[in-house]
């Protein structure tokens, strides 16, 4: 069963936002919130107290991952200043005729959200 609340989830309960800090293992109300620096405590379906019968605490957004993704690509740079760019080296090495004064490696690091 994957947990409804996790770590770092923004959530929203009696019309103020705030974040899951902690997910107990085992307790009767195992979420953790902080809303403006209270800590409140939430059952696994967002309740407040056993008796309640919807839940108070509500899921805005899971946090967003970023991650890091790094591009490799060959420019073969030609004499008359034309180039040529390659996803592979073979490539590069195999289209680099007589006009190719170099044939270099770029790499290009960026951050994305997944």
């Amino acid at each position: 069963m994957t947990e409804k609340f996790k770590v770092g989830d923004i959530v929203e309960a009696f019309g103020v936002r705030g974040a899951v800090r902690v997910v107990y293992e085992s307790s009767d109300f195992p979420v953790e919130c902080s809303f403006n620096g209270h800590i409140f405590w939430f059952n696994r379906e967002g309740m407040a107290s056993s008796w309640h019968k919807t839940p108070s605490l509500v899921l805005i957004e899971h946090p967003k991952k970023k991650v890091l993704k790094t591009v490799e690509f060959y420019v073969n740079f030609n004499k008359d200043g034309f180039y040529t760019t390659y996803t592979y080296e073979v490539a590069a090495r195999h289209y680099r005729g007589d006009a190719v004064v170099v044939a270099q490696k770029f790499t290009h690091t960026y951050e994305v959200e997944e």
